[in-house]
């Protein structure tokens, strides 16, 4: 399981270490991130419902292989650039990608 206790691999930016599941429902909801980096190794299945909910991520959103289901209102009014699925992407819940692309003109 993963909460707010994170290990940053610079300051706008979250880092995932390869140990973490889970990301927990409301994790980082409405946070202002440059990206989201997943360790290699990652063994991560699972982001909580609306655990990104809200967020801005500047840039393209690489989500890491093996993720198998993105949870309710995940990435819920998210503001993203560009998001890419894994090839183990298995469900997505009600709401999960109920993303705003947004452009940089």
């Amino acid at each position: 399981m993963y909460g707010l206790e994170t290990e940053k691999s610079d300051s706008s930016a979250v880092f995932i270490p390869s140990s973490v599941e889970v990301i927990e429902p409301d994790c980082f909801n409405i946070a202002f991130l440059n990206g989201i980096e997943f360790a290699a190794g990652s063994r991560l299945k699972t982001i909580g419902d609306s655990a990104f909910a809200g967020v801005r991520i500047d840039g393209v959103l690489q989500l890491a292989e093996g993720i198998e289901v993105i949870g309710r209102n995940a990435f819920y009014d998210a503001f993203i650039v560009d998001i890419r699925l894994p090839s183990t992407l298995r469900r997505i819940e009600a709401g999960g990608l109920h993303i705003t692309i947004y452009y940089d003109y």
